[in-house]
């Protein structure tokens, strides 16, 4: 999964399907472009979630205490999935 947080206003969006999702001070925006790849433009700074990952920490929640950790990550500013556009 493919989110976009803002550093302006500290709010998290996920990446829109086809359409622009803008953060809340509209100064971040990301969307897909396929079922892959998507861009982003503004101020806002891309973050992964592994999917497989969330979903196992998800199925494996205890009662109580921690649950188990999965796999988020900041993509390199090249990557192949994600395309920073504009300014």
């Amino acid at each position: 999964m493919k989110l976009i947080l803002c550093p302006k206003c500290s709010d998290v969006v996920k990446f829109g399907m086809r359409k622009k999702r803008y953060c809340r001070c509209k100064k971040s925006w990301a969307k897909y472009i396929d079922e892959i790849n998507g861009v982003y433009g503004g101020e806002g700074i891309p973050v992964c979630l592994g999917n497989s990952s969330l979903i196992d920490a998800i199925r494996n929640r205890p009662e109580s205490g921690y649950g188990d950790n999965f796999q988020a990550w900041v993509p390199p500013a090249e990557c192949s999935t994600i395309r920073k556009v504009g300014k």
